[in-house]
């Protein structure tokens, strides 16, 4: 695995590469299943090349910033992703918060995962008569620019 320390000449350089299976952009602030998805393709580093994968909030596909003002609760909740039990295994990340002149970027950084396939989990439905909870496994993975999934369903 690698490991690596971030600063904001490396943010700067990160967000000028192109996207690919370590770097993906998102101007959204909240679509945490989006960021839940990124996490686990990351975290499952199909090509098995040990790099980090790097999410960046706030950023256009072109890297420029869209000037978020990054917050704590933000930074809390988006760091809540590790531990939600949403993802599982549990992935390997950091959630660090960068100020520049045209705002701030949110980087979510993303170890390959020791233990893979990591899942996203989400349950589906849940019926009080038959006492059952359906659960919608994905598997996410990058291909390339592409994020995909491999379902698995399973009922309880």
């Amino acid at each position: 695995m690698s490991e690596t320390i971030l600063y904001k000449k490396r943010v700067l350089q990160l967000l000028k590469d192109l996207e690919s299976e370590q770097i993906e952009r998102t101007i959204s602030t909240v679509d945490t299943n989006k960021f839940a998805q990124a996490v686990c393709a990351f975290s499952n580093d199909l090509h098995n090349t040990s790099l980090n994968g790097y999410l960046f909030i706030g950023a256009h596909d072109n890297g420029k910033l869209t000037g978020l003002k990054a917050t704590d609760k933000q930074l809390q909740s988006l760091g809540g992703l590790r531990s939600d039990g949403n993802i599982l295994p549990q992935p390997i990340m950091s959630v660090k918060s960068f100020s520049f002149d045209e705002g701030d970027v949110i980087v979510i950084e993303v170890q390959p995962s020791p233990f893979p396939p990591v899942r996203q989990i989400l349950a589906c439905s849940t019926s009080a008569l038959v006492w059952r909870l359906r659960l919608k496994i994905w598997i996410w993975i990058y291909f390339g620019t592409s994020t995909l999934r491999m379902p698995l369903m399973l009922k309880y």
